[in-house]
């Protein structure tokens, strides 16, 4: 089992939004650290040209650029690529971000929201990349409504990665990447007793549809911000935001600055685990908590109202900095906020 001095801590993180169910390019919230599309583009960027067609298009999926800066080392990873092929590559065109800055490309799990844009993605950063994914992301899948109706998922192969120049890496333990930089978590234990998968989850195995409720390839990036804990991206967050917290304590030893990404408490089924999930939350008492894709607008507002400004609802093109302690603050196109 790994041990904290195992995760090297790195000096920055900045999270570029390409890709997420919401647009809001107005909201504004913790300065120097959140920024929304209108002040990235107009502030940061100084675009000056205001249309649809410079703006990020919204849709059900997911994907982040994670950019860490480690003394004079610079890395980037992207994490997951969306949910068809085209939509990530040109949000971040009109973004202004060079996908060929991405080192590792890596996949949460095998829902066609996450993994589906792969192919353009790979394509857009045009050199071989390692791609780091459980070894059922690629397995078919189906959600079931009533007794027989499936809804068939978009199938990829992985035998299309490896003609797209892709470096293919199988994660199913706890992998260290980037000079023990960043850590992917592997499969994570389902501990609680109110996070249990998503009913109606079918997996194709052995010539047959069969449930798999628990979708056991999900897992999360977790990276140690100097002097503020572990920062943890998960994609739709199936295995549950709170297992995911504690696996990443139990991984590192290291109390948690933020957890990013999808929680997913949205819907009925899942709308029922929100006050377990906050009651949890408030235990382990990360600094932040960033909500988007399949949180759901219900947990976001209990988020909300129980945590206040430690919670930071994002959506497409948002873009957030992270500094650790005791860092110089320097100027820079990349880095021109306070500290968070």
């Amino acid at each position: 089992m790994f041990v904290s001095e195992n995760l090297k801590d790195v000096d920055q993180i900045e999270v570029i939004v390409l890709m997420d169910n919401l647009s809001d390019p107005f909201s504004v919230s913790h300065p120097g650290m959140k920024f929304n599309e209108f002040q990235y583009q107009f502030g940061v960027r100084a675009c000056r040209q205001d249309s649809g067609a410079n703006l990020c298009r919204a849709c059900l999926g997911l994907s982040l650029l994670i950019r860490l800066k480690s003394a004079d080392e610079v890395f980037s990873v992207l994490f997951d690529t969306g949910p068809d092929d085209g939509l990530a590559v040109e949000n971040a065109r009109r973004l202004g971000v060079d996908l060929q800055e991405v080192d590792a490309v890596v996949l949460s799990h095998g829902h066609s929201d996450h993994i589906s844009g792969i192919g353009t993605c790979l394509k857009a950063i045009g050199k071989e990349v390692p791609v780091y994914y459980h070894p059922d992301v690629f397995v078919p899948r189906a959600s079931r409504f009533g007794e027989d109706e499936l809804i068939i998922s978009p199938i990829i192969k992985e035998e299309d990665l490896k003609a797209a120049a892709a470096d293919l890496t199988k994660v199913k333990d706890p992998k260290l990447l980037f000079g023990n930089r960043v850590l992917l978590s592997g499969e994570i234990p389902r501990k609680t007793s109110y996070e249990t998968g998503v009913p109606g989850e079918m997996n194709f195995e052995n010539g047959e549809w069969v449930p798999a409720p628990l979708i056991m390839d999900e897992q999360c990036i977790i990276i140690k911000l100097k002097g503020k804990g572990t920062c943890v991206f998960t994609g739709c967050g199936h295995p549950g935001v709170v297992n995911t917290l504690n696996y990443a304590h139990k991984l590192t030893g290291e109390d948690p600055h933020f957890i990013m990404g999808g929680f997913h408490l949205a819907g009925p089924t899942f709308e029922r685990r929100i006050s377990d999930t906050i009651r949890d939350l408030k235990k382990l008492a990360p600094d932040y908590l960033i909500s988007g894709h399949c949180t759901g607008f219900k947990a976001q507002s209990a988020l909300t109202s129980h945590f206040g400004d430690a919670h930071i609802p994002y959506g497409v093109a948002s873009v957030l900095r992270f500094r650790g302690a005791r860092v110089a603050i320097s100027r820079s196109p990349h880095a021109g906020a306070q500290e968070g």
